[in-house]
């Protein structure tokens, strides 16, 4: 791409005013004036070693750049139409000829080059001032840069100090939000603990009112067991207080039976003196009256023994009803009881050994083998190693 085709595509292109001034001079033109130029040297060419310095010829592009080319037209088209007419003019006989006519003619372009550099003087003191003010707004630009740049390094000293501010304030607001946040989260461990706290005694309290139910209806359970037993108790004290009678009726029947026998025995006794008496005269008497003590000792023998199954059956059935009472009955009661017991069969046993010292029937086997039993049995439940 060449120049102009540059400058066109930028739409406006930027040229001193000196290489105007001196190009555009008005007394380069009247230079050469009557030189045999032709109009094809009038166009530049390498040949020529034409330039912007060096150009003279005012009807041709100095410089191809467009606000140059807007100027060369406005101040060279009047000599342009000129040059065309003398050329026209140049082509007939009658030109040569006429010398008047050329004179008119250089007159009338010296006037047109007068104008032309009146208003090309006028422009450029315009163009001047128009510099002059240029250069007076640039230098006040140059100063309102100046004071703006102070003012911008004022503003970014002051923005800086403004943002440092502003940090230092975020900074504290920051530290005041942990610090918040800090409270706040010791405020909310506390709660947390409360609630926990709370939750866990709400849990304990469930645990102990299902637990207080459970027991309360278990002592419920227990009362009830335990007035069971206690009327159960009452009826054993019924049952108790039948074997006493029972117990009673024996030792009766055992008073009665010892009366018999102590009755029967005195009798022995007597007939068994009158016997040892008579023995030594009447062995005859004597043998008889053995027999007859046979028969009786026979006949007490029998009744020993109805008594002694008599008193096993009693020892059976207290066995019995003392195995089946046994854990039913409280220590207080088995003591009172078992006192009287005691005193009933301790006097029962002082009878009996009385008895079987003032009675003779100790020869007798089985009958001394079943009171000794009865009499181990009496001081077993008197040192209480059998219970009722």
């Amino acid at each position: 791409m060449n120049r102009f085709k540059e400058e066109t595509s930028r739409g406006n292109s930027w040229i001193s005013i000196r290489s105007l001034i001196k190009e555009s001079k008005i007394n380069s033109i009247y230079s050469k004036r009557n030189s045999d130029s032709s109009l094809d040297s009038l166009s530049p060419s390498p040949q020529n070693d034409s330039s912007i310095t060096m150009e003279w010829k005012p009807n041709t592009y100095i410089n191809q750049s467009v606000c140059f080319s807007s100027m060369h037209d406005n101040y060279c088209g009047d000599i342009q139409e000129t040059c065309q007419s003398i050329q026209a003019e140049s082509e007939s006989p009658i030109y040569e000829k006429d010398i008047e006519a050329m004179k008119y003619y250089i007159h009338r372009r010296d006037s047109k080059f007068r104008k032309l550099q009146k208003t090309y003087n006028r422009d450029v003191m315009q163009l001047k001032d128009e510099v002059v003010s240029l250069q007076g707004k640039l230098t006040q630009n140059g100063e309102d840069v100046k004071r703006l740049t102070s003012v911008i390094e004022v503003m970014k000293k002051d923005h800086i100090q403004q943002l440092q501010n502003i940090q230092a304030r975020h900074e504290r607001k920051l530290q005041r939000s942990k610090q918040d946040l800090d409270v706040l989260l010791s405020d909310i461990n506390e709660k947390t603990a409360l609630y926990v706290s709370e939750k866990l005694t709400k849990t304990y309290q469930e645990e102990i009112e299902k637990l207080r139910d459970y027991y309360e209806t278990k002592i419920e359970d227990l009362r009830l067991i335990h007035e069971f037993e206690l009327n159960e108790q009452e009826k054993h004290t019924d049952c108790n207080e039948d074997l006493y009678k029972e117990l009673e009726e024996c030792k009766k029947e055992l008073q009665t039976a010892e009366k018999k026998c102590s009755k029967e025995i005195n009798n022995l006794k007597r007939l068994l003196t009158i016997q040892r008496e008579e023995n030594l005269c009447l062995k005859k008497v004597e043998n008889h009256e053995e027999t007859e003590l046979k028969k009786k000792l026979n006949e007490v023998e029998n009744e020993n023994l109805v008594l002694k199954e008599t008193i096993e059956s009693y020892g059976k059935t207290i066995d019995e009803l003392s195995i089946e009472l046994q854990g039913m009955f409280k220590k207080k009661k088995k003591a009172t009881s078992g006192e009287t017991l005691e005193g009933g069969l301790s006097k029962l046993l002082g009878q009996i050994n009385s008895y079987l010292d003032n009675s003779d029937f100790m020869s007798s086997k089985d009958f001394g083998e079943t009171l000794k039993s009865l009499q181990n049995k009496i001081e077993l439940l008197a040192s209480g190693k059998i219970l009722l």
